[in-house]
């Protein structure tokens, strides 16, 4: 039985997916494998991964205690992750308005 994947109130095979997006085959089935949501997995170009939350960024951060000598603090850390967070969202809206500018 093939499986389907339920994307824009219907259900859809993964070639299905394919020709909605125009990523490969292999491509869309390994993200999808890889457990992305099928949103991320049509929306992301190739070579790209998701948007992390805050919480994957803090958890990404080095487990280092200092940076040039200075010492972090957890709420150092924190401000950190928002700052990377926030400039994620604007590239990612950059991103998207350069794709609208493409498509005719």
């Amino acid at each position: 039985m093939t499986r389907k994947y339920h994307y824009n109130n219907k259900d859809l095979t993964v070639k299905e997916l394919v020709a909605l997006s125009g990523i490969g085959y292999d491509a869309m089935l390994n993200r999808l494998r890889k457990g992305w949501t099928v949103d991320d997995a049509i929306k992301t170009p190739l070579h790209s991964r998701p948007n992390k939350t805050k919480i994957d960024l803090l958890e990404s951060i080095p487990k280092a205690d200092t940076f040039n000598s200075i010492s972090l603090t957890k709420q150092d850390k924190v401000v950190i992750v928002g700052l990377i967070d926030d400039y994620l969202q604007q590239k990612g809206r950059g991103m998207a308005l350069l794709e609208a500018e493409k498509r005719p």
